[in-house]
């Protein structure tokens, strides 16, 4: 064959790559979600597409073909680890305001933003636009707006049941926890009741949210459907979720990549790999994510973790946002602001992982085969942590009941009983099993709609439905309201054969 007709073959998709135009938004300015939307990033950089992003965290260098459109100045809500605990909402329909009132502020700042304001006016329109979705779909008008096809993403490892509903995917309250209600798939008969509600308030707060979005984009973008209408026009919907944690019926068009942020692991730094290397009964790693002040715990509850830690036959790396209060108390303990937390889950030595299980925290555990003490703060962690119980790969604790002995009892299960270690290890063994990497997923699908334009064959005849025809109320009714009358004319023909024999009753003939 010859050589030119195999080189215009191989570089055909490379010059398409290189002149399609892919755009993130990609506003909630947390650090962790940020790590996690970088990783997508990365992947559509390395296959040689221009992706541009808008979100608040500037550009410290540059990078070839990545334009970074910062609107961390326009006032957004951004939660960049300042945040401390007696701040945090409680419950899960106080989260839910937390998560859709953030994001609605945010739209809200995007659209009198001059940036923002200058890329819509310049008509320039995206070849793909990839937008959250965790209580974010306010944003799709201005991603339909500006991109030719959309794709959603997910953070959590459950969306929302009112967006779940809206993208199609079947639900049902009575096994399938409310992303933020702190439940898992076992539910007893009090959780379910509580989770029914939840799926009712959801629906409420989904509708009234919606309802005050598609009235200030109609202010900015007054040709713009409403959402509830973009909702069947997105072409795919990436899913933080795996169904080693959660098994559920999807869609076609949901594609699970949960884990896609984890990589191989890097060595790490001199003084971190020794002192993990000197301990000699392992090293317990502590983390309680990127967007809490750990150091705004009550009192007695940090002085509980003090208190266990340096009496502990374990060395104890501790990321903490003041690390100078806890530094010099033992010499067990190394804290910094800082650590490779996936590089160092990767370390043999590490024997516990004390963390707030945020997502992506518990599937580095996972996929380190390192078990979890599970401390929840808020938003969808406690779901996380239920799931940690649920599948016996380590233990939970509410932080509000922290105390010397039940945290040291707490350490002390774990690891010395082996089964949480080889659960782990198990279930790490099975969720590293699959047919192909999901970053390779990932932009299989993205190429498949930069290809097709749509995925329209991925949706479900349902989504035409009302939802009375979906539930099939209105055959229900029908069949029912049919059953009344076929009873009513029976009972009336049965009562008037009654009155007639009354009126003549049969004569006997006398012997």
């Amino acid at each position: 064959m010859d050589m030119r007709y195999v080189l215009f073959l191989i570089l055909i998709p490379i010059g398409i790559a290189s002149s399609t135009q892919i755009l993130g938004i990609f506003t909630l300015g947390c650090k962790s979600t940020h790590m996690y939307y970088q990783t997508l990033v990365k992947i559509l950089l390395d296959a040689g597409y221009n992706v541009t992003v808008i979100d608040q965290f500037p550009q410290t260098h540059k990078i070839a073909n990545y334009t970074n459109i910062d609107v961390s100045e326009d006032g957004l809500i951004k939660f960049d680890g300042s945040l401390k605990i007696n701040e945090i909402a409680e419950g899960s329909l106080s989260n839910l305001y937390l998560g859709y009132n953030s994001h609605l502020i945010n739209l809200q700042k995007l659209y009198t933003s001059k940036k923002i304001r200058t890329l819509l006016n310049s008509g320039q329109k995206f070849d793909l636009v990839i937008t959250e979705l965790d209580g974010a779909e306010c944003f799709l008008p201005l991603a339909f707006t500006l991109g030719t096809s959309v794709v959603g993403i997910y953070t959590t490892i459950v969306p929302f049941p009112n967006v779940d509903w809206m993208i199609g995917n079947p639900i049902n309250p009575s096994w399938l926890p409310a992303s933020l209600s702190g439940f898992s798939t076992s539910m007893n008969f009090t959780e379910r009741v509580k989770n029914f509600l939840d799926y009712i308030f959801y629906f409420i707060f989904g509708m009234v949210y919606t309802s005050y979005s598609d009235a200030l984009t109609a202010k900015y973008i007054p040709e713009s459907p409403p959402t509830r209408q973009l909702f069947d026009k997105i072409s795919l919907i990436f899913t933080n979720s795996n169904p080693n944690l959660i098994s559920r019926p999807l869609l076609p068009r949901n594609v699970e990549i949960g884990g896609i942020h984890i990589n191989k692991a890097n060595a790490l730094p001199k003084n971190i790999k020794n002192f993990i290397d000197e301990s000699t009964n392992g090293t317990i790693f502590v983390s309680f994510g990127s967007t809490i002040k750990f150091s705004s715990l009550p009192k007695e509850h940090h002085d509980a973790f003090v208190k266990v830690f340096s009496t502990l036959p374990y060395r104890i790396l501790w990321k903490h946002d003041e690390p100078e209060l806890v530094q010099n108390i033992s010499k067990n303990i190394m804290a910094k602001r800082w650590f490779p937390q996936a590089d160092i889950l990767a370390e043999d030595k590490i024997i516990l992982f004390i963390s707030h299980c945020g997502a992506l925290s518990l599937y580095e555990s996972i996929s380190r085969g390192k078990p979890l003490l599970a401390i929840p703060i808020y938003y969808d962690q406690p779901m996380n942590a239920a799931i940690v119980h649920d599948l016996k790969i380590g233990l939970k604790l509410n932080y509000k009941n922290i105390n010397e002995q039940l945290l040291r009892n707490s350490i002390e299960k774990i690891t010395r009983d082996v089964k949480f270690g080889e659960n782990m290890s198990a279930l790490s063994k099975q969720f590293k099993d699959r047919p192909t990497l999901a970053a390779r997923t990932f932009l299989y699908w993205i190429q498949f709609v930069l290809r097709h334009r749509r995925a329209d064959h991925l949706h479900h005849a349902g989504k035409n439905l009302s939802f009375f025809q979906y539930c099939l109320l209105d055959v229900i009714s029908f069949l029912f309201t049919i059953l009344v009358i076929l009873l009513s004319l029976t009972y009336f023909l049965i009562k008037m054969i009654l009155k007639k024999l009354r009126k003549n009753p049969v004569k006997r003939k006398k012997n």
